[in-house]
């Protein structure tokens, strides 16, 4: 049976495969985990998921590249510099000694879970926490994520870098 909808949530929870278009084009196919976890481009990363993956871009670090506007840690081989690096919120955790310092710019309290919208170097991130946190806007927090949880875009072209992170030394568990 072919069931066509525009909402995600229908579409992860009832389907055995999703067909993802966009302006008429095939995006992705597979299953829900499969588009979930290993997006093929862009589109799918931002499409699937609520709220939506987080992107930032990647400068050259020197030997390494760097989430633009900082100063390190290194997160990709320099070769990705110029590309996007994609997180989702719920992967992103506050650690007494992560290895990326912010800002918090808003703190969303929504029962179960708080949105902090976080100023990394010159970017937004968004991390979804679960319940109440100590921490208002103007305050300085760190942040980590599993190095499985890291995703890697060309940014020309949105295309997926790799299905596994090649390198990154930033990206750990807190």
């Amino acid at each position: 049976m072919v069931y066509v909808t525009h909402d995600q949530v229908e579409a992860m929870s009832m389907a055995d495969r999703v067909i993802l278009l966009s302006c008429g084009r095939i995006e992705q196919n597979g299953t829900p985990a499969d588009l979930y976890e290993t997006p093929a481009n862009i589109f799918v990363a931002r499409f699937i998921g609520t709220p939506p993956m987080n992107l930032l871009r990647l400068d050259n670090g020197g030997s390494e590249a760097v989430i633009a506007g900082t100063d390190g840690p290194g997160v990709a081989p320099l070769a990705w510099a110029g590309g996007m690096l994609g997180v989702r919120p719920e992967h992103v955790l506050l650690a007494r000694d992560g290895p990326f310092t912010a800002r918090v710019e808003s703190v969303e309290y929504l029962g179960a879970d708080s949105l902090l919208l976080c100023r990394i170097g010159e970017q937004i991130l968004t991390a979804r926490v679960a319940g109440r946190v100590g921490v208002t806007g103007g305050d300085s927090v760190h942040l980590s994520w599993a190095r499985g949880a890291s995703h890697f875009f060309d940014a020309a072209t949105g295309i997926r870098l790799a299905t596994e992170p090649i390198h990154q030394t930033a990206t750990m568990f807190a």
